[in-house]
């Protein structure tokens, strides 16, 4: 089974992706930790692209993620089944900043190694921003 889960920060794709995989015996892939290194910091796009060949030769596999939308196509037509979590942006965003909270702390396994939460809460809160400021435009 070839299965891609896509969508939104804070819509749980991870969550899902580890529950099915556990159900399936197959292994999730979360492409965050295949996408950016320690600190967060994005690895290089060949390097990820070469890592996310590999998974997607392989007969089973989960996928969540957005990470690098060059690769959303190649993502798409190699998956038997897709998966789209679709919610409000409030409720991805209200999510998300639980998420961000309960692992101040400590390491989300589904994040790179060695890559605290706030440096990406930083980014979320910004896009927040932004997307308020953009809906008030409207």
């Amino acid at each position: 089974m070839k299965l891609l889960i896509i969508g939104n920060g804070g819509t749980g794709k991870s969550t899902l992706a580890e529950r099915l995989g556990r159900e399936l015996g197959i292994q999730a892939t979360h492409l965050d930790t295949l996408g950016f290194g320690k600190n967060w910091v994005r690895v290089d796009e060949n390097e990820f692209k070469k890592k996310l060949s590999s998974i997607l030769a392989g007969n089973d596999w989960i996928i969540d993620g957005w990470s690098y939308q060059s690769t959303m196509k190649t993502r798409i037509e190699a998956a038997e089944i897709i998966i789209y979590l679709k919610f409000n942006i409030w409720s991805c965003y209200w999510n998300a900043l639980k998420r961000h909270i309960q692992y101040t702390f400590k390491y989300n396994s589904y994040d790179p190694p060695e890559s605290w939460i706030w440096r990406k809460t930083i980014r979320m809160v910004r896009q927040c921003g932004g997307f308020i400021k953009y809906t008030n435009l409207r």
